[in-house]
């Protein structure tokens, strides 16, 4: 088990640098899209669509400005 974690670890962090950005823009944009379909992100409480979460999430990492939904009274704040 020990093996397997430290070949991972290694793989990791020798991964070409282009693979570990898009990786990481990956795992931020997911990571938001569930934070953002959580109940608590919404002013109503209630959660989210994942595609809406994820589009929003996108559009916030890209810095794109595009919304699905009015930003303002949408999610919480």
């Amino acid at each position: 088990m020990a093996g397997r974690f430290v070949a991972a670890r290694h793989a990791l962090f020798t991964a070409h640098p282009a693979r570990t950005v898009v990786m990481a823009f990956a795992a931020v944009v997911v990571i938001g899209a569930v934070l953002l379909a959580l109940p608590l992100a919404s002013e109503a409480d209630m959660s989210t669509d994942f595609v809406t979460a994820l589009f929003t999430a996108t559009s916030a990492v890209c810095v794109t400005g595009l919304a699905v939904v009015d930003t303002g009274t949408y999610w919480s704040d």
